[in-house]
């Protein structure tokens, strides 16, 4: 008996990574794989033989997404460090709104995928980094850390996720508020 054509292996996959990152962004990574497996059209079997663990799954939805964000990363590294902190925040927002639920999938704690646990400590880092740069300019908060950006994105993220018809507008603004308070000229100046 013939095996399956490459055309529909690779119809399979396709199923299988959009059905799984509809389902992962909805309900979680923990989504059992008979749904995935349902909502692609295809055997329990048929997601094993593409993807044998639920890591190389996960790996595979969000790889290039993964890749994307690792480069902004980089290249908000480069930027004078206050508008690298501006475009770090406002593409959270814009992520949030070209792919719903997204962001917050990569901001969790607890993904133990081989691509997802580098992901968390690339952005640990660049934050760190980010917050080190900060520091060293006159007017930021001695204080201000790594762990401290990671809360801003994640509080904008939930701006966006919040209203979506004006997300990108109100996370900027959130942004500018954002960024006021990290600044030292704006750590004394409130009363009360």
């Amino acid at each position: 008996m013939p095996g399956p054509s490459r055309r529909d292996v690779v119809r399979n996959r396709a199923r299988l990574l959009a059905a799984a990152r509809e389902l992962f962004v909805a309900e979680g990574f923990d989504v059992p794989a008979a749904a995935i497996a349902r909502r692609a059209h295809v055997g329990t079997a048929t997601l094993y033989r593409h993807f044998a663990t639920r890591s190389d799954l996960v790996d595979a939805v969000f790889d290039a997404e993964v890749r994307h964000c690792l480069a902004l990363l980089e290249a908000v590294e480069v930027d004078a460090p206050w508008d690298g902190v501006r475009r770090a925040l406002e593409a959270v927002a814009e992520l949030e709104v070209a792919a719903p639920g997204f962001a917050g999938s990569l901001l969790a704690e607890n993904r133990e995928t081989p691509l997802m646990t580098t992901f968390q400590r690339a952005v640990r880092t660049h934050l760190s980094t980010l917050a080190e740069r900060l520091r060293g300019e006159s007017d930021a908060r001695p204080d201000l850390g790594g762990s401290d950006l990671l809360l801003a994105l994640t509080a904008v993220r939930a701006v966006a996720v919040a209203d979506r018809p004006e997300a990108v507008r109100h996370a900027r603004r959130f942004v500018d508020l954002i960024i006021e308070g990290m600044r030292t000229s704006s750590a004394g100046g409130a009363s009360g």
